[in-house]
């Protein structure tokens, strides 16, 4: 799937010449997400940058869960590090994994909208942002708008409805979701009988599959499936489904 110019810090790697395309569709404050972001961002990310960046694009899917009513906040923070910087997207994404649970029910129900907010500017602000900037784009004024609006939302909130409109359009419901190739991988491994832990011995050997130049995603799923799924860390409960 295309990437929006406005949303390229999204991406980690690779150019819109690469000939494979992983897309990773990641919440915030999804347990699950993090464990497949902090495995993929330190063991695998380094290994795609120095060796496979020209062949493999990979990109940081936005996926806001409603079921998580911090999410969207937190993923409106993400937004607002893209409209300002887009080399600091995964930076910022990495500092947000790091602190998850601060963003948890128990740690937000008890403060404003808007006092979340601050916490995210100043997470922001870590990662070499100004914090001021990135809060003016969240904060929701107790005021009504220039033509009178009540509900209108921020300086972000259309961009994230447009984050909200790609997941549904490739049909992803749950986080974390991988697709290879424009693939979900699960479904592709079920029908291939290929869904095993054992597929691959090690990280660089998936990827010197995925590096190889296949047609169709022949071997491509089972590889990706060894590194996202070979690890004592992380269980995925990606959907099955296919765009």
């Amino acid at each position: 799937m295309a990437l929006a110019p406005k949303f390229a810090g999204q991406a980690l790697s690779g150019s819109l010449g690469s000939n494979h395309t992983l897309e990773l569709f990641l919440d915030y404050v999804c347990p699950f997400s993090k464990k497949q972001f902090d495995t993929f961002y330190r063991d695998v990310a380094p290994i795609i940058e120095q060796k496979y960046s020209n062949n493999l694009r990979v990109i940081f899917r936005q996926q806001i869960q409603p079921w998580h009513p911090s999410s969207t906040l937190v993923h409106e923070a993400a937004v607002a590090v893209l409209r300002t910087d887009p080399s600091k997207f995964w930076p910022f994404s990495a500092a947000l994994f790091d602190k998850q649970t601060d963003y948890f029910d128990v740690n937000v129900v008890n403060e404003t909208r808007n006092q979340t907010y601050k916490r995210l500017a100043k997470l922001a602000a870590a990662v070499g942002l100004d914090e001021s900037k990135i809060y003016s784009q969240l904060e929701i004024s107790n005021k009504p708008g220039p033509d009178g609006s009540l509900n209108s939302g921020n300086q972000v909130t259309n961009d994230l409805k447009l984050l909200i409109k790609a997941g549904r359009l490739v049909g992803v419901h749950v986080s974390p979701t991988v697709m290879f190739n424009i693939i979900k991988q699960d479904q592709y491994l079920q029908v291939k009988g290929l869904y095993h832990r054992e597929a691959f011995s090690s990280v660089e050997t998936g990827l010197t599959k995925v590096s190889s130049d296949f047609g169709v995603a022949e071997t491509a799923p089972s590889c990706l499936d060894a590194f996202f799924r070979d690890s004592s860390s992380f269980t995925s409960t990606s959907q099955a489904s296919v765009n």
